[in-house]
C-alpha cells in the first residue's frame, strides 16, 4: 500500500510540474496581448492628441471639454467617445507599467489583477504549451514542490490528529 501511495505522490508531483510549467506561457501570452492592445490604443488616440496639440497646447481634456461644451449632440457624443478611448489607453498604460515592473509583478498582475477582457481572450485562445527554459522549469518545479509540501503537511496533520484520537480513546 505504501508503494502505491508513493506512486500516487510521484504522479501528483509530475502533474503539478506540468501545471506549473503552463503559468509562464500564460503570462507571456497575456503580456503580448497587453502590448498589442496598447499599441492599437495609441493608434486610436493619436489623431485626437494631434488635434489637442494644435489647438489646446496638448491638453486632450480641453479637446474633450470643447466637444462637450459645443451643444451639438453629435459633438457631445464624439467627446464622450474620445474620453472612453483616452480612459482605455490610460488603463492599458498603467497595466503595462505594472506588468513590466518586474518578473514577479508580471505573474502577480496576470494572475491577480489582470484586465478582465484581455485575460478572457488570452484564456479562450490559450494553447497549452511547454516552454523549455530555466525560468519555466524552475517555476514548474517550485510550484510542484510548494503544493506537495502543503499536501504532505496536511496529511501529516491528519495522521497526528488520528493518532491522538486513538490514544484518547484507549485511555
Amino acid at each position: 500500500m505504501k508503494k502505491l501511495f508513493n506512486y500516487v505522490k510521484l504522479i501528483t508531483f509530475s502533474v503539478l510540474v506540468l501545471i506549473g510549467i503552463q503559468a509562464p506561457g500564460l503570462v507571456s501570452d497575456y503580456g503580448k496581448n497587453l502590448d498589442a492592445r496598447l499599441a492599437e490604443s495609441k493608434l486610436s488616440i493619436t489623431p485626437f492628441q494631434n488635434t489637442a496639440d494644435k489647438h489646446f497646447n496638448g491638453d486632450i481634456e480641453k479637446l474633450i471639454n470643447h466637444y462637450n461644451g459645443n451643444g451639438d449632440q453629435v459633438l457631445i457624443e464624439g467627446g464622450e467617445s474620445i474620453s472612453q478611448v483616452l480612459m482605455r489607453h490610460q488603463l492599458l498604460q498603467e497595466a503595462q507599467a505594472s506588468f513590466k515592473s518586474s518578473t514577479f509583478a508580471s505573474y502577480q498582475h496576470t494572475l491577480l489583477s489582470p484586465i478582465s477582457d484581455i485575460r478572457q481572450q488570452v484564456w479562450d485562445s490559450y494553447d497549452f504549451q511547454v516552454l523549455l527554459n530555466k525560468e519555466v522549469l524552475l517555476f514548474g518545479l517550485i510550484f510542484a514542490l510548494v503544493i506537495m509540501i502543503i499536501v504532505e503537511l496536511f496529511i501529516s496533520l491528519l495522521e497526528l490528529l488520528k493518532r491522538r484520537k486513538n490514544r484518547a480513546s484507549l485511555a
